[in-house]
């Protein structure tokens, strides 16, 4: 049986968990309402800089219309002051470009003078063949030449294959040297390092090199022939016995047409010809390469008669010159092994 004392003990102590469950209850709600207004205030912050930010853009934007209005308006004044009839006494302004190529010049001329030299060396490197070298300055160029082909020209000029591979390798040492500003001269010393003909196709070769030429060449013979026969072979004559062409070791067999005859033979003399020729330039092909040496020498000089040194046409100088030379006999060829 519990006392008094205890009763009043257990209702004291109930108490007091109550009041610290409402303090604890009111101290949360204090911190949720401190939460809420922070976040409340950082939205309003960001909403502040956001909206100052689309200001200073609208307000850029603004700006650079009005630099592009203001640049437009000048270009056409100065158009207007062009294309106006009578010029004011003033000078006119410069244009913004003939002021930058100014400015360009300016600045090209305070550059270091090593760094000017070593432009100019650079320059006398690459100008072409149609400048001249500045004064003192020699270049020296090695060129290399490379030709392969398997096609030539007909008589009227056509492109063919004329069944034969040729192929060569030149190379040439090229010495040049600046006399003055206008003048400057040239050494030129090529050499065949090796080349090749080979005969590729024996029927074009033949088409295209030899038939015209075997042809003519019987075709004289067989034509005195054929005036010595006249009515005999005109009219294709045959005899009962064996015929001998008068002059000629020819014997035309009995009962042969002489005109029948004179072709046959025509046409076996070019077939026996053309076999003969070719087989002689097959052996040659195969038998030797292109000589290879020393080339002949050119010597020459080249006098400029216009060195436009600032662009004329998309960022490119001109240059015109003109030139001339002689040709040594200085071919010393050997036939390659």
């Amino acid at each position: 049986m519990r006392t008094v004392f205890q009763v009043v003990a257990t209702m004291v102590a109930a108490n007091a968990a109550v009041a610290l469950a409402a303090d604890a209850k009111a101290a949360t709600s204090k911190i949720k309402a401190g939460a809420a207004a922070t976040a409340a205030d950082a939205k309003a912050k960001a909403s502040e800089v956001k909206a100052g930010a689309k200001t200073q853009a609208t307000d850029a934007k603004a700006a650079a219309q009005e630099a592009a209005a203001a640049a437009a308006k000048k270009v056409e004044e100065q158009k207007a002051a062009s294309a106006a009839p009578t010029a004011p006494a003033a000078a006119p302004a410069a244009p913004a470009a003939a002021e930058a190529k100014e400015a360009v010049k300016d600045a090209m001329a305070a550059q270091p003078k090593d760094s000017a030299e070593l432009a100019g060396t650079t320059k006398s490197l690459i100008i072409p063949e149609s400048a001249v070298l500045p004064e003192s300055v020699l270049r020296f160029r090695a060129i290399y030449a490379g030709a392969k082909s398997e096609k030539g020209y007909d008589g009227a000029g056509n492109k063919v294959e004329n069944g034969v591979k040729i192929s060569a390798n030149i190379g040439t040492a090229v010495l040049e040297y600046g006399i003055t500003e206008k003048i400057s001269a040239q050494l030129l010393i090529p050499y065949r390092l090796d080349g090749k003909a080979e005969i590729s196709s024996k029927e074009k070769f033949i088409e295209q090199n030899l038939r015209a030429p075997v042809t003519a060449q019987v075709d004289l013979q067989v034509n005195q022939l054929k005036s010595g026969l006249g009515a005999l072979y005109t009219n294709n004559t045959s005899f009962p016995a064996p015929f001998t062409i008068p002059g000629t070791n020819y014997t035309v067999p009995a009962n042969t047409g002489i005109k029948t005859y004179v072709d046959a033979l025509r046409a076996q003399a070019i077939s026996t010809a053309l076999e003969t020729t070719y087989e002689q330039f097959k052996k040659t092909t195969e038998d030797t390469k292109f000589q290879k040496g020393l080339g002949d020498i050119e010597i020459g000089a080249k006098y400029a008669l216009s060195t436009v040194k600032e662009p004329w046409f998309d960022g490119v100088p001109l240059y015109t010159s003109v030139a001339a030379g002689v040709r040594l006999d200085s071919s010393n060829y050997t036939e390659a092994t």
